[in-house]
């Protein structure tokens, strides 16, 4: 059996779920952890780091609302549930810290 197809047939985990159009879209969920985690330990600024996740994850929402990769709908349509779950904990989390921080600033 040829060495690549092997390689090809054990990795295809990574890409089953996707229509074949769209097989590379595993890297960009994975894309848009590792730049969501590099904010978080790189950007020392909270105000800064809220709003470039927002940032990533306002592209994430829109590339996946374009693209629909996965093969069944209600895939997509899950994808699309927690990628606004996740702009929606983030604008919570911003509200809340501009409160806290109104609240408890030294007079």
């Amino acid at each position: 059996m040829n060495r690549t197809w092997v390689n090809i047939k054990a990795s295809r985990f990574y890409y089953l779920g996707y229509r074949d159009e769209v097989a590379w879209w595993e890297a960009v969920p994975k894309l848009r952890a590792l730049l969501l985690n590099g904010i978080a330990v790189f950007v020392p600024s909270t105000g800064l780091q809220a709003t470039l996740a927002a940032i990533v994850l306002v592209v994430y929402h829109w590339l996946h609302e374009q693209v629909q990769p996965f093969a069944a709908r209600q895939h997509n349509r899950l994808e699309t549930s927690a990628s606004a779950a996740g702009l929606f904990t983030l604008l919570v989390c911003v509200v809340l810290w501009i409160w806290a921080g109104e609240r408890f600033q030294p007079n």
